[in-house]
């Protein structure tokens, strides 16, 4: 019998070694998390007390403490959840010549047991605290900034749950989405696939036919659009609100097929316009997102786009422009200007100057538009 119970207190001992490393994974977890989310530093979990010691005769003559498990619940840094600490009690045993010393040993090995399966229990407690950590920590597929946001921003009560994609149905872009429908596909955010990886887009089902992908989109200025080119790159914003893909899925996009470009265009009068380019393609990071190609202009807005073709991308942090200014800063925003503007559809919202959100074709240069959005679909799609 002292055998097993070498064995058993041998198991403790190694259950009690990989909670401390769970307890202290999760909390380099949890700090993470936090971190992410830009909220208050994390706060250390209290360090449970050290197990009471109890000493118990082995035989029922002896008036002690009965053998018992102590269990402590301490709430995690940010408050949603806990971690349960058990703590066992020590005992030193002492053998005696009473018959029923049995008995005692085992009710030790008893409460023991129970201790290793309660043990066992926080243990699975703990590993689904770290996974749900981690899952949270890395949510958002990298299009993110601050999250309830782009794929974004895939994070928090505010993020738009995508539109339910068909088991084994992987489409690559909205078009594919509205065919899968035969035609019938409502607005919204959906969970797209782009060499086997996914993203969220919004997908405007109803213009003109339906099945475009939307880049960008300004309605009330409650969104920051004088970001840096990291911001840029990765996209940020509410895909059913205000928002900018992000210039490494928009080059992935447009180098994937032959994609067509519609700006629809909106001023404080209500009165609505658009831009169509045949065709559209933006380079990679090397190239600095160069606006490549811009296909036969059509629609009634004028065209304001033409001016930019060939340019590089431009930030308030990446000057990649053809003026002695830094046209990313003097017009407050991000575009591929050249010297520097035609057009600043990233422009400061409600700013009747050049900061402004400018379509020059349409309503001048000092006029700023209420609505503008962009947006791309397969050329073949009729």
């Amino acid at each position: 019998m002292t055998g097993n119970m070498v064995k058993i207190r041998l198991r403790m001992d190694v259950f009690l070694a990989a909670l401390l490393l769970l307890q202290v994974e999760l909390t380099l977890t949890e700090h993470h998390r936090d971190t992410v989310r830009e909220t208050r530093a994390p706060q250390e979990f209290p360090v449970p007390e050290d197990p009471i010691t109890v000493t118990r005769s082995l035989c029922n003559n002896v008036d002690k403490p009965p053998l018992k498990n102590k269990t402590a619940v301490f709430e995690t840094s940010d408050g949603s959840g806990s971690v349960v600490f058990n703590h066992i009690y020590n005992f030193h045993a002492k053998p005696c010549d009473r018959e029923d010393s049995n008995a005692g040993v085992n009710d030790a090995l008893k409460s023991l047991l129970e201790s290793v399966s309660a043990m066992t229990k926080s243990t699975r407690s703990l590993r689904q605290d770290i996974r749900k950590a981690r899952k949270d920590s890395t949510c958002c597929g990298g299009l993110k900034d601050g999250p309830g946001e782009l794929g974004t921003d895939k994070c928090s009560a505010t993020t738009p749950e995508p539109s339910p994609t068909p088991e084994g149905f992987f489409p690559r872009d909205c078009a594919q989405v509205l065919r899968h429908g035969s035609g019938q596909a409502p607005s919204g955010v959906y969970t797209l696939y782009h060499s086997d990886k996914a993203f969220r887009a919004y997908c405007d089902m109803d213009t003109e036919g339906g099945g475009w992908i939307v880049l960008q989109r300004r309605t009330d200025g409650k969104q920051r659009f004088y970001r840096n080119w990291k911001a840029y790159k990765r996209g940020f914003g509410k895909l059913e609100k205000e928002f900018w893909l992000g210039n490494d899925i928009i080059y992935k996009l447009t180098n994937s097929q032959h994609n067509e470009l519609r700006i629809d265009l909106e001023d404080f009068e209500g009165e609505k316009t658009h831009a169509k380019y045949s065709k559209f393609r933006i380079g990679n990071i090397a190239d600095n997102f160069r606006l490549e190609e811009l296909g036969t202009y059509s629609g009634t807005a004028g065209d304001s786009l033409i001016y930019h073709k060939g340019m590089e991308w431009s930030t308030r942090d990446e000057d990649n422009d053809n003026s002695s200014e830094q046209c990313a800063v003097v017009n407050y925003g991000a575009w591929w200007y050249n010297r520097c503007r035609v057009s600043n559809l990233n422009g400061r919202y409600g700013d009747n100057t050049k900061d402004g959100i400018i379509w020059k074709t349409w309503k001048g240069d000092d006029y700023s538009l209420k609505a503008t959005e962009m947006k791309i679909r397969p050329f073949y799609f009729k």
